[in-house]
């Protein structure tokens, strides 16, 4: 999956990349940090490319979003039926104020993402009553790991 949208990749996907998180203009010395080097889709709309290329993020501001090598998103965000994602609600100020830029950095509320994710919450809504393995082994080809982990607790 995507490292930044948990968007599922395909081997025979063209748009796959390998995105250093921290961009290598900005730190050179993290170019071959086992934890700066990211499997992403390739969209300016969204990830990796957004945050490079439309949102232009600074050196500083690295440390205001979080790093999938090293973070656990599934502790910071939760999902809504709409397919937005937000902040959990009991978070720390700082843990919160670090879950709204990562959302903005990568655009990750964008219409494409948000519409995917709510069909996917839809889809596990209509197999409610199956068992939730079964339910899980059906949906999770279609991405967003942790929207799934949310929705079949």
């Amino acid at each position: 999956m995507c490292g930044y949208t948990e968007l599922p990749l395909s081997e025979n996907d063209k748009d796959i990349h390998i995105d250093h998180y921290k961009k290598r203009d900005l730190f050179p010395r993290e170019t071959f940090d086992w934890n700066n080097l990211i499997v992403a889709l390739k969209s300016d709309e969204f990830g990796a490319d957004y945050k490079d290329n439309r949102y232009h993020i600074k050196k500083e501001e690295y440390s205001q979003i979080l790093n999938p090598a090293t973070d656990i998103a599934q502790d910071y965000f939760e999902y809504l039926a709409t397919g937005d994602i937000r902040p959990k609600p009991w978070l720390t100020p700082p843990e919160k104020l670090k879950a709204e830029k990562t959302i903005e950095v990568f655009n990750l509320n964008h219409a494409s993402l948000v519409n995917r994710r709510k069909g996917l919450v839809r889809m596990i809504n209509a197999y409610k009553g199956l068992r939730k393995e079964v339910v899980a082994s059906y949906i999770a080809p279609l991405g967003f790991k942790s929207l799934q982990e949310q929705e079949l607790l």
